[in-house]
């Protein structure tokens, strides 16, 4: 009898345990953010039509901003892609830093942006250092 009424709580555990799990994907579903580069994208002649985030690096001297309007290019050091958005950037948007831009491809290499994110370094240090090491 024993024997019985542990598998029993056993078996309930696992139910417990499989719903919970169940749960928690569900719940994450959406959640993960992927990205591409611009040498993926390149892969794409025509671009891939939906929605997609794009990440790079912003090329120095290719920001050219009037009003709300931004233009600017954007590398992951072997492909370039031209990225026009009709909202401005963040303040802390700069060339030569990391960059993610949502949107579409409107015709090969250039990238039409709802959004602009700035993507920060994972290196820290003292103010005026990038927190590298000499």
């Amino acid at each position: 009898m024993i024997g019985r009424s542990r598998r029993r709580a056993v078996l309930l555990a696992a139910v417990v345990l499989g719903v919970v799990t169940v749960i928690a994907v569900a719940g994450m579903e959406g959640t993960f953010t992927y990205y591409e580069t611009p040498t993926q994208l390149a892969q794409h002649p025509d671009g891939p039509q939906q929605s997609l985030r794009l990440s790079g690096l912003v090329v120095p001297g290719s920001v050219h901003q009037q009003g709300a309007h931004v233009r600017f290019e954007l590398t992951d050091g072997a492909h370039d892609v031209t990225v026009h958005s009709s909202t401005a950037p963040p303040s802390t948007f700069r060339a030569g830093q990391g960059a993610v831009v949502e949107g579409v491809m409107t015709s090969p290499g250039v990238f039409d942006a709802k959004q602009v994110l700035v993507r920060h370094s994972n290196q820290y240090g003292p103010a005026g250092t990038t927190g590298k090491n000499p």
